[in-house]
């Protein structure tokens, strides 16, 4: 229900059968109406050119729904020859919490609950509410539950309602708490920032990296910029089907950043991001299953600089 394929190389990953589709719940692709009956053995291998390992688009275009297919091209085929693996849909490391599995068990509830719910409709007095400075969404829960009952025969218990209330508050209290970009990668709040040595600041060149991305928008925007060693600034821009999601932009950006620095044969590379999951992410790339493929990606690249640092700078 929650757990979705990563597609490596995609050879032990029935496509027609096996939740892939990196839809808001995991999914296997919907056929294209010409499509009479599709083979049940099929693979995702083989909507995968064995070259380049990029997706066969033609081949996508004319098995699969085009909603479909503009999702499978947001995932990215492994070069090497891992299997696929699982990872879970709902966070966006892959990890499953504890805190994402409440939430998906509570969206279903609450999605086969609608159609038995008789009284007026109160979303947008719940989005008054969620926007005020205020907890005062613990009433609306003492509200549901009443409304449960006089409408629906449904009796919640008043432990199952205090349990709601609790969680609905840290979540609020979360969401309205002021972030923090002060926090250094591997430092502490309020700690100093520890002095570069003049030989470890050597006229490496340094290439700043940004993504912009917009939920339900067509593309993404990838962008970079380079000042090498004497001063000279280079600029790299371009637009591309959209990713999956924000962070999954910024993956890329950084992908298409050291493509194009090995491209140009710069052999030393210090590249600076405002995105720490970016950073953490490279760190422990175990813990980030979702981004197992982009991650394998990007330790490839790695190993064609000889020295290569990543680091978080704080965002303008």
């Amino acid at each position: 229900m929650g757990l979705r394929k990563t597609i490596g190389p995609g050879l032990n990953t029935k496509a027609w059968s096996k939740p892939w589709v990196p839809d808001i719940r995991a999914r296997p692709p919907r056929a294209a109406p010409q499509v009479g009956y599709p083979d049940p053995g099929a693979l995702v291998y083989h909507f995968i050119h064995h070259d380049t390992k990029q997706w066969n688009v033609p081949l996508l275009n004319q098995f699969f729904q085009p909603e479909d297919v503009a999702l499978i091209l947001g995932l990215r085929p492994s070069r090497n020859r891992t299997l696929d693996g699982y990872a879970w849909n709902h966070s966006k490391s892959g990890l499953y919490t504890v805190k994402s599995g409440y939430d998906l068990i509570r969206g279903i509830k609450l999605d086969n609950t609608t159609s038995e719910m008789r009284e007026p409709s109160i979303t947008a007095l719940l989005s008054q509410v969620w926007e005020s400075q205020h907890a005062r969404k613990n009433e609306t829960l003492y509200v549901k539950a009443r409304n449960n009952k006089i409408f629906n025969g449904k009796e919640i218990s008043p432990e199952d309602t205090l349990l709601h209330a609790r969680v609905e508050a840290d979540c609020w209290r979360t969401a309205n708490q002021p972030e923090d970009d002060g926090v250094e990668v591997g430092g502490s709040p309020g700690a100093p920032p520890t002095p570069i040595s003049t030989s470890e600041n050597r006229r490496i060149p340094i290439c700043r990296i940004d993504a912009s991305w917009i939920d339900h928008g067509p593309v993404s925007g990838l962008g970079w910029t380079l000042v090498d060693g004497g001063g000279t600034e280079l600029v790299g821009q371009q637009g591309c089907r959209r990713s999956l999601s924000a962070l999954h932009a910024e993956m890329d950006c950084l992908i298409w950043a050291m493509t194009v620095l090995r491209d140009r044969q710069i052999s030393s590379i210090h590249i600076k991001t405002d995105c720490l999951d970016l950073v953490t992410m490279s760190e422990t790339p175990e813990d980030w299953p979702l981004f197992v493929s982009e991650l394998n990606s990007l330790d490839i690249l790695r190993k064609s600089f000889l020295e290569f640092r990543l680091s978080h700078i704080l965002r303008n």
